[in-house]
């Protein structure tokens, strides 16, 4: 199985850092876990749609 790995630009890097404590660790525990399996396992596919129509 594939290992799924996230990386964050210099810029979001900065922006999570000034974001309370208890807010970053939500946002790495929810990143770790999707990171744990297929990330495509949570993709819904499209259907029944046209080229550029959106909802």
């Amino acid at each position: 199985m594939a290992e799924y790995n996230y990386k964050f630009t210099p810029k979001a890097f900065k922006k999570l850092v000034k974001l309370p404590r208890d807010i970053q660790r939500r946002i790495f525990a929810k990143l770790d876990y999707f990171c744990q399996t297929n990330p495509l396992v949570y993709a819904d596919k499209l259907t029944d749609r046209q080229a550029g129509e959106f909802l």
